[in-house]
């Protein structure tokens, strides 16, 4: 017992040893990184986007008409959900078989809506879904047909991690009176199988409009894996 004691005590110390080591590389590295990159053409893409959601935040929110703009407002029904949630659990209690009524959630889900909103709006007022040039150390590169803007993939990201946050409000396990491990895995699939159709039903949605959305293979492609890799980011 008091070997196998030892042997713990010597197994923590390496791993903390380890995680020591590989967050220091890791900052070593992020600084050898950002003193090499050239940030002279670098844009403050979040910056903007709140100078100018917080200079009309109503129009931002609900006056877009660009692209998939016009949709976004619905994210508000999203709010009432969270919220309503909240309200309803704490007026009945026992309401929490069917809704996850929890405080700091709501908040949290509401930061994911609310970025995904802000985000989303000022990625299409401003354009920032296509790319237009390259400019690295003074020398201009141009996009290769289909290339997406820097922010396209933030949105992508952001859209169906809101998304989720919604769903994720909503007490299936109890709802659906399952028990256990097998209960909450079932949840998770059903709630991570929404959030895996999401991204593909958006892309495919776009293929069918090209007169309005540029759906370049890869495009879409890096765009759909981004929305499944926020899916298994929430559902975890």
């Amino acid at each position: 017992m008091k070997q196998l004691e030892k042997s713990g005590k010597i197994g923590l110390v390496v791993g903390i040893a380890v995680i020591a080591l590989l967050l220091g590389l890791t900052l070593y590295y992020y600084n050898e990184w950002f003193a090499r990159t050239d940030k002279s053409q670098m844009v403050n893409y979040s910056g903007l986007a709140w100078s100018w959601f917080l200079s009309d935040p109503i129009n931002a929110l609900f006056g877009q008409t660009e692209g998939s703009a016009p949709y976004l407002k619905y994210l508000g029904l999203g709010l009432v959900w969270i919220w309503g949630s909240f309200l309803i659990v704490r007026k009945f209690p026992k309401m929490e078989r069917f809704f996850w009524g929890n405080f700091a959630w709501c908040l949290l889900a509401t930061l994911f809506v609310m970025m995904a909103w802000i985000y989303g709006a000022a990625t299409q007022h401003f354009n920032w879904y296509a790319c237009f040039s390259h400019v690295v150390n003074g020398q201009a590169y141009p996009c290769y047909p289909g290339e997406e803007g820097t922010m396209d993939k933030v949105t992508h990201f952001l859209s169906p991690a809101a998304m989720m946050a919604i769903l994720l409000t909503i007490n299936v396990q109890d709802s659906l009176g399952l028990h256990g491990r097998l209960g909450r895995a079932i949840e998770l699939g059903i709630f991570l199988s929404f959030g895996l159709l999401l991204p593909i039903w958006w892309e495919y949605s776009e293929a069918l409009a090209p007169a309005i959305y540029v759906s370049e293979y890869m495009n879409s492609v890096t765009d759909y894996l981004m929305g499944w890799l926020s899916a298994f980011f929430m559902a975890g």
